[in-house]
């Protein structure tokens, strides 16, 4: 019985929380933006990440949704300068209220200047 009650309180301390949101577009520096110049979406979708973690109560950094999706933009061919029909997951896990992740990903159609 005591083994019960333990493993059901270290339960009540473990936490997940995930939220979702859709963006038309997602640009990182608006300064590249040119009316001269013609962009144009890529075939594939890509994804970018940014975690950071929690140890011993201390979060280690903070994800954000410019480095997720600087982290998708490196991996389009040609000059991606943002990403279109954008979907962003925010998503925090903890054990224990000790250790945890914390992370932003990012979904979505790469902008290519031409």
């Amino acid at each position: 019985m005591k083994k019960c009650f333990v493993i059901l309180c270290a339960l009540a301390f473990c936490s997940c929380s995930s939220s979702k949101y859709k963006l038309s577009a997602v640009i990182t520096d608006a300064s590249v933006l040119r009316s001269d110049k013609t962009y144009e979406n890529g075939p594939d979708v890509v994804r970018g990440d940014s975690l950071a973690a929690t140890l011993l109560f201390m979060p280690t950094g903070s994800p954000s949704i410019e480095d997720a999706v600087k982290n998708a933009a490196a991996k389009c061919e040609g000059n991606c300068i943002g990403l279109s029909d954008v979907l962003v997951e925010h998503n925090v896990n903890n054990m224990l209220l000790l250790f945890g992740s914390n992370s932003v990903r990012v979904i979505g159609y790469p902008i290519i200047q031409k």
